[in-house]
């Protein structure tokens, strides 16, 4: 897909880059995989969009940014176990719209400058969000100006300014150009969410994790999303699956958004939102009632641990647990804490899987834990 045909929805765009000879690294999958890899790559940063990606038979090869360590083949291994990592020949796309923004930034910016040009940003709805280096600042207004010229179904264009913090997870953002509003409708697997994206936390880099748990669950199942925001976790589950889930937050105007994309999504009899804080909900009313209790709370989710596990059911259930997660944070070392924490609560673990969902800083990235609890 071009860079002028990506839409709003897109978390990740390709600004800067180029042909490297012939032979390419790629993933292979067959075709049936073919979709969700696809999704997963995008999501790491790592798919050349640069390249048209190859079918041949009944496989489907996809052209990668570079060669995979180790690590990065073991990630993508755990949800494709028949990937194969090769070389290929891939076309480079004709000169088109891309080529001609990447023209038109030589134009503005010399040789030094180019190289800070951030290679992704995110979409979120008709809103774009840049993360702008110090070396480039005092021509933000003007990439931002570019941009919008070449993507046409953009709106607007904000940068961040420091990292998200607060109880709520608000990142503070600038206006660079286009329609100074914060307001949006994005669009994510087939579901849609309203919101501002200054008053509420939201990672369109989230997509392929919101679908990953939302195919896990069944319709039988009573979901809790402790720290649910706009819904993007509860919502999904109930369309696509039909299983009732109680939604938790704190911030008043994102359990205002969940309502109202609730009704856009046509979920009201299945998601049943709560504006408060979800150990005091949960120790009121809410104990030993869920078969499965999503923690999408990184920075606070072992506080919240051993009231996680008085809201599951006494038979035992699946608790979904995000961590920041740095190089000398082993998943040991965070298994052992999980162990520890979850015995105290006069529980047990029988089965636990990790999974890297996205990289948050060089060396460090956001986690996911799905944690099989025992009776008690």
């Amino acid at each position: 897909m071009q860079l002028g045909e990506i839409p709003p929805g897109s978390a990740i765009l390709i600004l800067y880059g180029a042909y490297m000879g012939n032979l390419s690294p790629c993933v292979c999958i067959n075709k049936k995989q073919g979709e969700k890899l696809r999704k997963l790559l995008i999501e790491l940063e790592i798919l050349d969009k640069s390249k048209i990606i190859k079918v041949e038979e009944d496989k489907i090869h996809f052209p990668i940014l570079k060669k995979l360590g180790s690590t990065e083949k073991s990630n993508i291994l755990k949800n494709f176990n028949t990937a194969q990592f090769i070389e290929n020949d891939f076309k480079s796309r004709e000169k088109s719209e891309q080529s001609k923004f990447l023209e038109n930034l030589a134009k503005h910016f010399d040789q030094n400058e180019l190289k800070f040009i951030p290679k992704s940003f995110d979409i979120i709805g008709k809103i774009a969000i840049l993360e702008i280096p110090n070396d480039i600042q005092s021509k933000e207004k003007l990439l931002a100006k570019l941009l919008l010229e070449y993507n046409k179904s953009l709106e607007s264009v904000f940068a961040k300014i420091g990292k998200v913090n607060g109880e709520f997870r608000i990142r503070e953002l600038e206006f660079l150009a286009g329609i100074n509003n914060t307001l949006t409708l994005h669009k994510e697997n087939g579901c849609r969410y309203e919101l501002d994206i200054k008053k509420v936390y939201f990672s369109p880099r989230l997509g392929t994790e919101h679908a990953r748990i939302a195919d896990m669950t069944n319709s039988n199942e009573l979901i809790l999303d402790m720290f649910a925001g706009i819904g993007p976790f509860s919502i999904l589950i109930a369309k696509r699956k039909g299983a009732k889930v109680y939604s938790i937050d704190k911030n008043e105007d994102a359990i205002n958004f969940l309502k109202r994309n609730i009704i856009l999504n046509k979920v009201e009899n299945l998601v049943v939102p709560i504006l408060g804080d979800a150990e005091k909900i949960i120790l009121e009313s809410l104990e030993n009632k869920f078969d499965r209790i999503i923690m999408n709370l990184p920075t606070k989710s072992f506080n919240y641990l051993p009231i996680a596990c008085k809201a599951l059911k006494s038979k035992g259930g699946i608790i979904h647990f995000y961590h920041f997660q740095t190089e000398s944070d082993t998943n040991k070392k965070i298994e052992t804490k999980l162990r520890t924490d979850i015995i105290k609560s006069k529980r047990t673990i029988s089965n636990l899987k990790f999974r890297k969902v996205k990289s948050t800083a060089p060396h460090e990235w956001q986690i996911c834990i799905d944690i099989d609890i025992d009776k008690i």
